[in-house]
C-alpha cells in the first residue's frame, strides 16, 4: 500500500497544475489507475531480481515519472542510477524521489537514450533497464549498445504489449549469442511485462 501511495504522489508530481504530457509516458494519462494496478505485477518481478542480484551501478533509459528509481531505493541499500529521458519534466520526479529518501543516488540526464548510452559507453554497469522509445529500430540500437558494453543484466519493459519490442529482443539474442533469455514476468496486461536477458558466464 505504501508503494501505491508513493506511486500516486509521483504521478501527481509529474502532472500537477500543468497539461498532460504529449508523450507515451505509461501512467501519465487517463489510464493511470489501471496502469498502476497492472504495473505492481511487474514491480514484484523487478524487486525479486534486485534482492537476488544486488546490482550497484545501473542504467535506465526512459525515466518517465521515476518509478524505477523508487523501486531501487526500496530494494537496495547501495546503488547508483544513471537515468535519461527526452522529457525534462522527469527531472522533477527524480528530485522528488531523491528528496523523499534524503539521498542523491539517482542522476538524471535530459538526453535521447542513444546519445546518453554512447556518452557513458566506456563505464562499467551491473544492470540496464530499457524502457524508452518503444520502436524496433530504437530498442535494437539500445540493446546493441548495452550488449557491446557487456552489461551482465538487461531488463526490457513492455515485452508482451508491443510486437516491435519482442522482435528487437529476439533479433538481439540471435546476434548476441553471449546473452540468454533468462526469465519473464509473464504478465500479459497492457503494462508491466518484463524480460530479463543475462550475459552468459
Amino acid at each position: 500500500e505504501f508503494r501505491r501511495v508513493l506511486f500516486r504522489s509521483l504521478v501527481n508530481e509529474c502532472v500537477n497544475n500543468k497539461p498532460i504530457w504529449n508523450y507515451n509516458g505509461g501512467m501519465i494519462d487517463n489510464r493511470s489507475e489501471t496502469n498502476l494496478i497492472n504495473s505492481m505485477k511487474g514491480v514484484s518481478f523487478v524487486s525479486n531480481f534486485l534482492m537476488l542480484n544486488q546490482p550497484k551501478k545501473i542504467i535506465e533509459t526512459g525515466t518517465n515519472y521515476g518509478s524505477f528509481g523508487h523501486i531501487l531505493y526500496n530494494e537496495l541499500s547501495d546503488f547508483e542510477l544513471h537515468t535519461c529521458d527526452i522529457v525534462d519534466d522527469s527531472r522533477r520526479c527524480v528530485e522528488f524521489i531523491n528528496n523523499h529518501y534524503g539521498k542523491n543516488n539517482i542522476k538524471f540526464y535530459n538526453q535521447d537514450s542513444l546519445e546518453f548510452l554512447k556518452n557513458i559507453y566506456d563505464e562499467s554497469f551491473d544492470l540496464a533497464w530499457l524502457d524508452s522509445k518503444h520502436t524496433y529500430e530504437h530498442l535494437i540500437e539500445e540493446l546493441k549498445i548495452v550488449g557491446n558494453m557487456n552489461i551482465p543484466n538487461i531488463l526490457v519493459d513492455d515485452f508482451s504489449w508491443i510486437q516491435d519490442i519482442q522482435f528487437a529482443v529476439f533479433d538481439f539474442l540471435k546476434e548476441y549469442k553471449n546473452y540468454t533469455f533468462h526469465s519473464y514476468s509473464n504478465n500479459n496486461e497492457r503494462i508491466g511485462s518484463i524480460v530479463l536477458l543475462k550475459l552468459k558466464k
